[in-house]
């Protein structure tokens, strides 16, 4: 499995897949590439993207591949268990023709590549929520992908290279950009082709304000001292948008999900996976690796690596030639000094509304630890789980603690990393979908003997069985017939059924039904009937007392669940001096009711072994018998007027229980009827 088709996700994927390997590619937007889409980069002497489209195309051709986009793995969970949503038609018109628009993947996998890259982080300053503050990454790839842009008068704050390269597209699409770099006087490939374009930079600057109310007009900058506390003399000038790069922060979530325990790199001043617990390596970017031939080389590697484990097969593949612009350090500058008078708002959550102000209040108030800071204000909480929030908020705290970062530690990573819907996970709430279908362990047996089902609550019950073209009414008056004159049975396996033990459950059903309970004798059954709070029925069935201080009691099917619950409540709230435990066995029991003048006698046929007659089994009577091996309940209970009995195995031997009442029950009529024609 691997997340992310950034050049590691591609290249790890490309070999995994070429050395043999089943793998599946996922990739959170519609298309694939990542950063190879927005970057100057040559691979094999091809553009980034080409060799990109040209990665994906083979990709998908091969049959041990599955290639999705629009495809967020949003969770890492225990067994290499990771957890997909895929967007199927959420970007598509509405038509006639149905497609779901979400499908949710379980993916358990030998080998999980996370190639999840990094996120640019922004840097704080004055009103830098204002509308036009962006990522400076965001502003390029609004520009090489999608044909837009974001302003005409650009602003660009960096503190490394990045904000160059954003700077350099503006340029070449007809726009002159300002540069502001806090750093001293950097030198690198990337800068000189700004400097050679005519780009305006200003080193040691910074953006102390946006200015504007509903979106940018213009910045207030300042020159900043060279330990980054002081301002010089703050000028204002024009800009439409503010594009920030204050370098890259590997996207961990997954591998944190995952039981990884993350650890602090110094030179990039973020976190990165550390050892893992699962079956999981991190490639890239998202591992702080933010050279191209070094990502490539170290991608392909582990792929192969992998796919040999796996597979066991020898197919390694050349690495290709890669050119790309060098860069220089960054400067680990991540938050402008308020000037002298001013009291701006500084934001470090964007999406929770959480500033510079707010955790230090929360830190005067005592919260030391970070997940308690991060509760006290929502820093870092909700959809945003960190993303552009998290180191920020952790060089203030330690700052202000006078601690290094590591000892600050970082949040907790949870799922989903992206909004999931629930209707993607629960699935369509409509018609069958909307509950869980149940069915009996006779079901296949009713679908082959052409059963028509009606919803009885959660389950499907067998209506009637059809012969040639008869409806409801004609086929209820044959069967009805045949139970009148003969023997029928029932799948009454649907009905309720509740366990009762404890030295107190006659009391209880003393207490939630109508009628007496206290002196039931063992091996007897009784009619019931409950009522809510309110004196309205709730409930009527047969309570059956196996011993002493055990009842078994049935419910109607629809209400089951809400009869447990109706006693569960009073036991817990109401009564909880009566020494009573109650648990569902509506799934333990299969069920069937046999009813008609022919009962005893096909009773008998299936017991042969136990006293079945009106002195051994009498009306509500219990006992225990053996159906040719197997361990059965007989009630003699009717619900039809006839003489009836019911019988309960466990449901695993639902199934052989059927089969030997049909068996008897054909032989019973058909001799019936012979002994008739005799007789006329």
């Amino acid at each position: 499995m691997i997340a992310g088709s950034g050049p590691s996700g591609l290249a790890s994927a490309y070999a995994a897949a070429k050395n043999g390997a089943k793998v599946i590619l996922a990739e959170d937007k519609a298309r694939f590439g990542g950063t190879l889409l927005t970057n100057e980069v040559n691979i094999g002497n091809k553009t980034g993207k080409e060799w990109a489209d040209g990665i994906i195309a083979e990709l998908k051709e091969m049959p041990n591949v599955t290639v999705k986009n629009r495809s967020q793995v949003f969770g890492y969970y225990d067994h290499n268990m990771l957890v997909m949503s895929e967007r199927i038609s959420d970007h598509l018109p509405k038509t006639k023709k149905f497609h779901p628009k979400q499908r949710l993947w379980y993916i358990r996998s030998k080998e999980v590549l996370i190639s999840s890259g990094s996120i640019e982080r922004p840097i704080v300053f004055g009103n830098n929520d204002t509308p036009g503050v962006m990522l400076s990454s965001a502003a390029k790839e609004y520009l090489k992908v999608y044909g837009v842009l974001v302003g005409k008068n650009p602003l660009i704050f960096t503190n490394n290279d990045s904000g160059y390269e954003t700077a350099i597209e503006f340029k070449k699409n007809g726009i002159d950009p300002v540069i502001l770099d806090t750093r001293k006087d950097p030198k690198s490939e990337i800068i000189d082709e700004a400097k050679n374009l005519g780009i305006d930079i200003k080193f040691s600057y910074v953006v102390v304000a946006a200015q504007g109310y509903k979106k940018v007009k213009s910045a207030d900058i300042a020159k900043i001292s060279e330990n980054k506390e002081e301002l010089g003399l703050i000028e204002n000038i024009k800009c439409d948008c503010i594009c920030v790069s204050g370098f890259w922060t590997p996207t961990i979530h997954l591998a944190s999900q995952s039981g990884n325990k993350t650890k602090f790199n110094e030179d990039i001043d973020a976190f990165v996976p550390g050892k893992s617990k699962q079956n999981e390596r991190t490639l890239g970017a998202a591992n702080g690796i933010y050279t191209l031939e070094e990502t490539l080389k170290s991608s392909f590697e582990t792929g192969y690596e992998l796919s040999k484990k796996i597979t066991n097969t020898d197919n390694k593949i050349s690495f290709p030639n890669v050119v790309e612009k060098k860069s220089t350090v960054h400067d680990k500058f991540w938050c402008v000094p308020l000037p002298k008078g001013k009291n701006y708002k500084r934001f470090l959550d964007f999406q929770n509304d959480v500033a510079v102000s707010d955790v230090e209040i929360a830190l005067k108030e005592g919260y030391r630890s970070i997940e308690h800071v991060k509760r006290y204000t929502t820093l870092g909480m909700a959809t945003d789980q960190g993303k552009t929030s998290n180191l920020n908020g952790l060089q203030l705290v330690s700052k202000i603690e006078n601690k290094v970062v590591p000892a600050v530690g970082h949040t907790t990573f949870r799922p989903p990393y992206t909004p999931v819907s629930i209707g993607a996970i629960v699935g369509r709430e409509v018609g069958k979908h909307s509950k869980p279908t149940r069915k009996s362990p006779m079901h296949y047996w009713h679908e082959k003997n052409n059963a028509v089902f009606v919803d009885a609550g959660v389950w499907l019950r067998p209506r009637f069985y059809k012969r040639g073209n008869e409806n409801l009414f004609e086929a209820s008056k044959r069967e009805a017939k045949n139970v009148r004159t003969n023997v029928g049975v029932c799948d009454v396996t649907t009905l309720g059924k509740i366990d009762i033990k404890g030295p107190d459950a006659a009391e209880l059903l003393n207490r939630v039904y109508t009628n007496a309970w206290l002196k039931l004798p063992v091996g007897k059954a009784r009619y019931g009937v409950m009522l809510r709070e309110d004196g309205i029925v709730m409930d009527d069935g047969t309570t059956t007392r196996i011993s002493e201080n055990h009842y078994h009691m049935t419910t109607t099917t629809a209400q089951a669940a809400n009869v447990l619950s109706h006693l569960e409540y009073y036991l817990q709230l109401v009564w909880p001096e009566l020494n009573v435990n109650v648990v569902s066995t509506t799934e333990q029991w299969a069920g069937a009711a046999i009813a008609g003048p022919k009962s005893r006698e096909l009773l008998q046929k299936l017991f042969p072994n136990s006293d079945v007659s009106n002195e051994g089994l009498p009306f509500m009577g219990f006992m225990e018998g053996d159906l040719f091996g197997v361990k059965a309940r007989i009630f003699r209970i009717s619900f039809s007027g006839e003489l009836a009995y019911e019988v309960n195995v466990e449901s695993d031997n639902g199934n052989f229980m059927w089969e030997k009442l049909w068996k008897s029950e054909k032989n019973l009529i058909s001799n019936h009827m012979v002994q008739k024609r005799y007789q006329l």
